[in-house]
């Protein structure tokens, strides 16, 4: 297995050198061990990542390692994306299986205290810090800013097909030596809350619905809704089965990081029995949603909603009377009609537009997409393209939500930094083959076609009358104006023109205002700034 050293230098080794005794330098360390010198633990993930197997991960740091999370076995695969990464990141690691084994040692002053992640094969003794960096098969990565939130802009999602993978199967049949697939299918999920609903119905036809509401909370949470007259189905016995499986076994079928099916038997790891299914839906922190005594969240909502109700069901994926009843569908019925403009979306609603990019639509694109994650054509810029052209549409009046997912989807045909002259059209052809209908669900034709001709004609340096596609241009071309200069001839919209104008400090700081710093960060120096804005 292979060992990590993560030093945390953020007090530029203030404590951590008073406990060591010495500073970073006069650590045995050669400069070939050093893999990686990161900001924030995002970027440590980013490396642990790309390992073939997991690792054996020592933190050394003056902070305390974070208290467990509660429910952190609810979480999924791919829910990162789009989220600020904070003190639980090495409970995320080793949940997902990328660190086997961690031990964090807090060293403050004359005093160590070690916190045991996962299961260390170094026992519970001190390890000899010498010794472990003078083995120059450790690697080490040295992070300036361990307390430091960053957004994911990719996430890990699903393992290489090489690993071995842990799921979870609910059934309301006990004590199975294997699990056999039923009609040629054994649903299974990384997520052990999601895993729970199965023993209940994995099947919307007869009018369970499970999902993962990604947008409500800081971390997604599991829902389940039970149809009228079912109720007594809660009451059966619900055993929750461990099993072990190659990642490559896995087939990917409804919520994206959650729901799994493979097509062979299975031997049971462990099995944990409960005396009925609505305990362990209990346990696990499963929402449930009764329907024959929920009440709608929102009756003015629903009266709302009501006059386009085959159009909202399509886009939310279940009757109407059952979403109004969910948390989680409540902004995504807001949402539709925004989109659709029946109701008009301003500035005060931008978190929402914010948080639907991020956790939506972010990490589907991300997963199809060859781009990286930070860099001057990345996934980071394709974020700032789409918040801007945002920000651009709500001052000229034009819809936000149709420009934002154009700037979101505009380099998504990109690999990197080379000269791809087709890129424009690949962007177009992943935009109508892998979102094609979530797309045709959520935005007017009209708008479909405008968010299209955005996608494909942003290289061509034109203007265009077209309001959406305008706002799009415009945000796309902001940096290469702050870059090279500002010509007029290239902006079509009066605010992406003072937005040249103004400059990217200023700009970045009427943006952070808005969507928050996250993504608009105002630094002094030059090279940070390039970097703020995507730049290598």
């Amino acid at each position: 297995m292979q060992k990590v050293v993560l030093l945390d230098v953020s007090d530029h080794m203030g404590a951590l050198a008073q406990c060591l005794g010495r500073s970073l330098s006069q650590l045995s360390v050669s400069a070939s061990q050093i893999v990686a010198v990161v900001d924030h633990p995002a970027d440590a993930l980013a490396y642990i990542d790309d390992q073939p197997e997991p690792i054996d991960l020592l933190v050394l740091s003056a902070r305390a390692a974070a208290a467990d999370h509660a429910s952190i076995g609810s979480w999924g695969w791919g829910w990162r994306c789009g989220r600020e990464l904070d003190a639980h990141w090495l409970q995320v690691a080793v949940q997902e299986g990328r660190v086997k084994a961690a031990n964090w040692w807090q060293c403050s002053g004359a005093h160590s205290q070690q916190t045991l992640v996962g299961t260390s094969s170094r026992g519970t003794n001190p390890p000899s810090l010498d010794a472990l960096l003078s083995d120059h098969s450790t690697k080490v990565i040295v992070c300036r800013s361990l307390s430091r939130t960053s957004p994911r802009m990719r996430d890990a999602g699903r393992p290489v097909s090489e690993s071995i993978v842990r799921l979870w199967h609910g059934s309301s049949i006990r004590d199975l030596p294997r699990l056999k697939p039923s009609g040629r299918r054994l649903w299974v999920s990384p997520s052990s809350a999601f895993a729970t609903c199965f023993a209940v119905s994995p099947y919307s036809n007869l009018g369970f619905y499970q999902g993962v509401d990604r947008v409500c909370g800081s971390i997604p949470s599991i829902y389940l809704s039970v149809p009228a007259g079912l109720e007594g189905i809660l009451q059966r016995p619900c055993s929750l089965y461990e099993i072990a499986v190659p990642a490559s076994d896995l087939r990917e079928i409804g919520v994206q990081g959650y729901e799994y099916v493979i097509h062979h038997e299975v031997d049971v790891r462990s099995e944990r029995q409960y005396d009925s299914c609505i305990s362990a839906l209990q346990d696990e922190g499963v929402e449930l949603v009764t329907m024959k005594t929920a009440k709608p969240l929102s009756t003015d909502l629903a009266n709302r909603c009501r006059p386009f109700r085959h159009s909202v069901e399509a886009f939310v994926g279940m009757p109407l009377d059952m979403a109004i009843c969910i948390p989680s569908k409540i902004w995504a019925l807001q949402f539709w009609l925004y989109a659709r403009e029946i109701e008009p979306l301003d500035i005060r609603h931008a978190h929402l537009l914010q948080d639907f990019l991020e956790r939506i639509w972010l990490p589907a694109i991300a997963q199809r997409s060859r781009l990286p994650e930070h860099g001057y054509h990345s996934l980071s810029h394709c974020m700032q393209v789409a918040l801007l052209g945002a920000f651009i549409a709500l001052h000229e009046g034009t819809n936000p939500i149709p420009v934002a997912l154009a700037g979101l989807l505009h380099d998504s045909g990109r690999e990197g930094d080379a000269e791809d002259a087709d890129h424009a059209l690949a962007a177009l052809s992943l935009a109508d083959v892998a979102f094609g209908r979530e797309l045709r669900n959520l935005l007017a034709p009209a708008h479909v076609v405008s968010l299209r001709g955005a996608i494909a004609g942003h290289t061509a340096g034109r203007r265009s009358p077209d309001p959406v596609v305008a706002a799009c241009w415009d945000a796309d071309r902001l940096r290469l104006a702050w870059e090279r200069g500002v010509d007029p001839k290239f902006f079509t919209t009066r605010t992406g023109l003072e937005l040249a104008k103004a400059g990217l400090d200023r700009t970045y700081s009427e943006l952070a205002g808005v969507f928050g710093s996250r993504h608009f960060t105002v630094v002094n120096n030059s090279t940070a700034r390039r970097q703020s804005s995507g730049g290598t």
